[in-house]
């Protein structure tokens, strides 16, 4: 399974890594560990929430706080 997953993994350069409504612990970990593993390889990797990560977690290595959020093509505006 591992090698399927790095097939798919390899020819690509750029990934964007996100989780559910609402992260948890759970989310917020394991986005920024994929992240880092994806930029050991050499890759570029960005995480990004929907919401905001819970204060609890904002110290984690790489969780960065953006204060405006920007969506494109969306059918909805809230």
């Amino acid at each position: 399974m591992l090698q399927e997953v790095l097939k798919h993994i390899e020819p690509r350069q750029h990934f964007v890594l996100t989780s559910h409504a609402r992260p948890d612990g759970d989310a917020i970990g394991s986005a920024l560990a994929c992240g880092q593993v994806l930029r050991s390889l050499g890759k570029e990797a960005q995480v990004v929430m929907h919401d905001p990560v819970p204060r609890i977690y904002q110290r984690l290595p790489s969780v960065t706080a953006f204060s405006v959020h920007v969506l494109m093509d969306s059918s909805t505006v809230s």
